[in-house]
């Protein structure tokens, strides 16, 4: 029997902390087990390595920063960059090994969650065959195993090669141990003429001091307030023109010859608006940012801005949202409103925000912690309809560092009734009504959850399977379907009115008209057949060939027939006869014309 495991089938990255069947991967291509269960997936396109808890079942990132490169060797794995990563492996010491597939090396984290390159040189090749591991070629690593002695054997795919890493191929450790950066970076945008701070700092196991630098940066950045006793500083930003500078990163020094470089990251500066611009139009599905300079949203904001389609997620720390059109580092609120279509589900809405918080979703309040506070998050679960809800966050700023984050996933997405369109009239067959069959085999659930079916009359259950065929007496029925996921999602259909006719009556078989009486060759008409003892299923013919019908019945005394006369018919007066499907029929002769 097989089961899922981890990932929801959607295609992207959905997030951690959840359990796993509830996120998404993206191109999943290796696992790997630890000792006491916890399972590992390389997560590729997602360029992260996936980790899903034996214990809990919630899955985390164990490394990756989900930007394909390179960068973080000797700090925390999860801030790191990998380039595709295609397997992984796990020894009896707690390493994770990680086939960086496209920036040719064998990374490893080890039990303190810190990554270090532990083969390859970074450059696709053949080379170093009994040296130093980390100062070999390889080339596009693809697979990864360990044995018991600590030996890890790989794919060099592009060399056609397996390689061996034997623990005595590794480097002796240093005798300085490298400072390791703790502050994550990540890419930032900000408008010309804004001023943004950003704190920096490190760790080092041997208590070194340790200096900060940068490496690819622009000039308008800076290292400031610089505390080396501390491992401390603060990244400046303060740009003067529009521009987009990429590959940035930030270098950490203990003076001793030990390094480590954050992950790289990117700048976006867009140009300040121009005088008299600071109030734009936003459209109803985006995020339209209103900025205030006062804590409590009064007064007319000093700007109105797109804040784009996405989660909300700002990190100003000691800078101004909008310096050019007036708001200050600190005492400032937003409030942002969108409107957003969403599946019906439950879904978990998390604020995280220095200083205070309101959210409210279609006007109804549901976190209210306006108040002074150090960044602080708060959940709230929502049911919502499927359909456009009005989201709308408040946020203020008194002093000291600003953030503000809002975003949300889907705990339980509910299933999707569809029935079959049903008959609005049918005869019965006999006294004791007709059968008409129920099919809701069409319904879905987007998260795979299996589905309960109940189908209701006037709101008693009449069936309770995805497909039933159901005795209906004569009357008048309204009929609707329910599925229910197990997990509090359901959702029921339109209800649809279904007509029984009493039974056809047994009067004789009989043709009385037939309207309109004359067609012509290579024509499609229909005509209608009154007469009596029509029964459902009955068919119409005529004679003398070059004719052919569809019959549709609609009661007792009305039969609609689709005649097409081919273009070759003779011009001649035929019978028309009639034919129940219990046997019998009934005939008028010379009772249609065909016409040149």
């Amino acid at each position: 029997m097989i089961t899922n495991f981890a990932g929801n089938g959607g295609l992207g990255y959905g997030g951690d902390g959840v359990g796993a069947t509830l996120t998404s991967l993206n191109n999943p291509t290796g696992l790997a087990f630890d000792a006491i269960g916890n399972l590992y997936i390389a997560d590729r396109n997602n360029h992260r390595v996936r980790k899903v808890d034996n214990s809990t079942g919630l899955i985390s990132t164990l490394a990756g920063n989900g930007t394909g490169g390179f960068g973080g060797d000797n700090g925390p794995a999860s801030a790191a960059q990998l380039n595709l990563p295609s397997d992984v492996a796990t020894d009896a010491l707690g390493n994770v090994f990680i086939a960086d597939n496209n920036n040719h090396r064998i990374r490893r984290v080890d039990a303190t969650l810190q990554i270090t390159t532990a083969a390859g040189a970074g450059t696709s090749g053949f080379s170093g065959d009994g040296g130093p591991a980390a100062d070999a070629q390889i080339a596009f690593p693809s697979g990864l195993v360990t044995t018991a002695n600590g030996t890890v054997y790989l794919g060099d795919t592009g060399n056609l090669r397996v390689r061996r890493l034997t623990p005595g191929a590794a480097p002796p450790p240093p005798q300085n141990n490298n400072p390791i950066i703790t502050s994550t970076i990540g890419n930032q945008t900000l408008t010309a003429g804004e001023t943004k701070d950003i704190s920096l700092t490190a760790t080092d196991s041997d208590n070194d001091s340790v200096t900060f630098s940068l490496l690819n940066a622009p000039a308008f950045a800076s290292i400031i307030n610089a505390n080396p006793a501390q491992r401390t500083a603060t990244l400046r930003l303060a740009p003067t023109q529009a521009g987009t500078f990429t590959g940035v990163e930030v270098r950490a020094d203990d003076g001793k010859g030990g390094a480590a470089t954050s992950a790289a990251f990117n700048i976006t500066v867009n140009a300040a608006p121009p005088p008299g611009s600071c109030i734009n139009t936003v459209a109803i599905d985006r995020w339209k940012g209103e900025y205030f300079n006062n804590r409590t949203l009064s007064g007319n904001p000093l700007v109105v801005r797109d804040d784009g389609n996405s989660a909300i997620n700002f990190e100003w720390l000691f800078a101004s949202p909008s310096a050019a059109c007036g708001i200050g580092v600190d005492n400032f609120s937003v409030r942002w409103t969108r409107e957003i279509e969403f599946p019906a589900g439950v879904y978990r809405f998390s604020t995280s925000t220095d200083d205070g918080v309101r959210l409210y979703i279609d006007g109804q309040l549901k976190i209210d912690k306006f108040i002074d506070q150090s960044e602080t998050r708060y959940d709230v679960d929502v049911t919502l309809t499927a359909g456009k809800h009005v989201v709308r966050m408040e946020y203020f700023e008194n002093a000291g560092a600003a953030t503000a984050r809002l975003s949300w996933v889907s705990l339980n997405l509910f299933p999707v009734a569809v029935a079959n369109t049903l008959p609005a009239s049918v005869d019965a067959a006999d006294s004791t009504g007709a059968t008409v069959r129920l099919d809701g085999s069409a319904s879905s659930d987007a998260d795979g959850d299996g589905l309960s079916y109940s189908w209701t009359d006037n709101g008693a259950v009449i069936a309770s399977s995805a497909i039933a065929d159901v005795k209906l007496a004569v009357g008048t029925h309204l009929i609707a379907l329910t599925v229910n996921d197990g997990k509090g999602g359901s959702n029921t259909t339109a209800t649809q009115s279904v007509t029984v006719n009493p039974p056809p009556s047994t009067s004789t078989l009989a043709i009385t008209s037939i309207s309109p009486s004359v067609g012509k060759r290579g024509t499609t008409l229909t005509v209608t057949i009154t007469g009596t003892g029509f029964l459902p299923g009955a068919t119409v013919s005529f004679g003398g060939g070059g004719i052919t019908t569809s019959t549709t019945y609609n009661n007792s005394t009305r039969l609609t027939v689709s005649v097409t006369i081919a273009p070759t018919a003779l011009t001649n007066t035929r019978s028309v006869t009639v034919v129940n499907p219990i046997g019998g029929s009934a005939s008028k002769a010379l009772a249609f014309a065909i016409s040149p």
